[in-house]
């Protein structure tokens, strides 16, 4: 105890709970935080550091590291420090682990109906809190408290995230730099005329979806929806708002339009797998809803066939370039001027933020600034250079 407060050390590796807890003991005038980790991997370094009155332990932490391993650890060098265990998954092994190794508490995040505030004051008083019963979980037909800790710890293994990291790579091809890559590519190796095409729907399917986010200001799941723990490291790259998916539009707009643009069938399939994955992985890794990614996907068809149209309109007639060209500046422009007057929600969750307004604000220019790029370099290209050109390589993917 420092300064008349008890020393809390949280561990806890999704970031909402982390910053719920948090703001639970700073709002206390018993307890201080001392610490707030993801990993239970450095708790016991933390008690040789510094007094530790009491852990809030997550089960399964960052990297995969068990909290109820560091917890026996922490119980057998330190043992006056209290250990709260907590945890989203009712499993009935870990109450029985946590009796074992003596651990004071134990806390369901979703269905504990005692404040853990209480349960914390309960536990410094001297008394050993548990749930008054096991919550077990349906695996199939079977109860998890029906299967042995070597099954169970087998079940986990097979189930545990084993996808994640799959889900992540295939979420990360809807991002910036792989789409960019790949149209560069395309642009000069293959053929400029598809890869004007790919980048005119990546450019305005970019500036269409901001403005529909900046429309709807509808917030992530996780927010919406407390039950919903989205992986976390995909947590840092899901910023803003969430309604409609940048990726699932980003995938539609670009291996869509390569789906759309060349004849070889494997290759159609290809670009239309990864499409569909891409827009999966929005939901899987949880920053997305289904609503999301549905609305994004057709916002991508739609510019997948209005661009086409919009570049034989052009080919049609003298100076419709200049109009396209004319109407690129004005949408931009538009849009500028909406999100400056837009009046934001300005809704916080433990003293933060959720969507900063500004960094909304910021977070256009760069896509307008793709927008002018794309369209502005073709303005110039049509004018100066004109003829199309497919590179030694257009024939490979035909």
């Amino acid at each position: 105890m420092r300064n008349g407060k008890y020393s809390v050390l949280i561990v806890e590796d999704q970031a909402m709970p982390a910053q719920l807890f948090e703001h639970f003991v700073r709002s206390s005038a018993k307890y201080e935080l001392a610490a707030s980790i993801n990993s239970a991997a450095l708790a016991d370094v933390y008690c040789m550091g510094e007094k530790i009155d009491l852990i809030l332990m997550d089960v399964v932490t960052a990297d995969g590291v068990s909290g109820l391993d560091a917890a026996e650890k922490i119980k057998a060098k330190y043992p006056k420090v209290k250990i709260v265990i907590v945890t989203s998954m009712p499993e009935c092994s870990y109450i029985k682990r946590a009796k074992k190794i003596g651990v004071e508490g134990f806390w369901y995040k979703e269905t504990s109906k005692e404040p853990i505030l209480s349960l914390m004051d309960r536990v410094m008083n001297g008394e050993i809190v548990y749930p008054d019963g096991l919550q077990p979980v349906k695996l199939g037909l079977a109860l998890s408290c029906e299967f042995t800790d070597r099954e169970l710890t087998i079940l986990r293994e097979i189930t545990g995230g084993v996808l994640d990291n799959f889900f992540l790579f295939i979420t990360s091809c809807g991002e910036i730099t792989i789409p960019a890559m790949v149209l560069a590519c395309i642009y000069w190796c293959f053929d400029t005329k598809i890869g004007t095409y790919l980048f005119f729907n990546w450019s305005m399917g970019t500036v269409a979806c901001q403005f529909l986010k900046t429309l709807g200001c509808i917030y992530r799941p996780w927010v919406l929806d407390s039950r919903v723990h989205p992986i976390d490291s995909a947590i840092k790259m899901a910023n803003g708002y969430s309604f409609p998916s940048g990726h699932t539009q980003t995938a539609v707009s670009v291996y869509g339009g390569m789906a759309k643009s060349f004849d070889n069938k494997l290759f159609k399939t290809l670009m239309i797998i990864l499409v569909l994955l891409i827009a999966f992985s929005r939901n899987y890794i949880g920053v997305h809803t289904l609503q999301d990614v549905v609305v994004a996907f057709v916002l991508g068809l739609v510019l997948l066939f209005f661009i086409d149209k919009m570049m034989k309109w052009v080919e049609g007639g003298k100076n419709r370039d200049l109009i396209v060209l004319a109407g690129v500046i004005l949408s931009a422009v538009a849009l500028l001027v909406y999100e400056e007057f837009k009046v934001y929600p300005m809704d916080y969750l433990n003293g933060v933020l959720l969507v900063d307004p500004d960094k909304m604000r910021l977070s256009s220019f760069p896509k307008i600034g793709l927008y002018f790029g794309v369209f502005g370099g073709w303005g110039v290209y049509r004018r100066f250079v004109y003829k199309y050109h497919r590179g030694r390589y257009y024939n490979l993917l035909l």
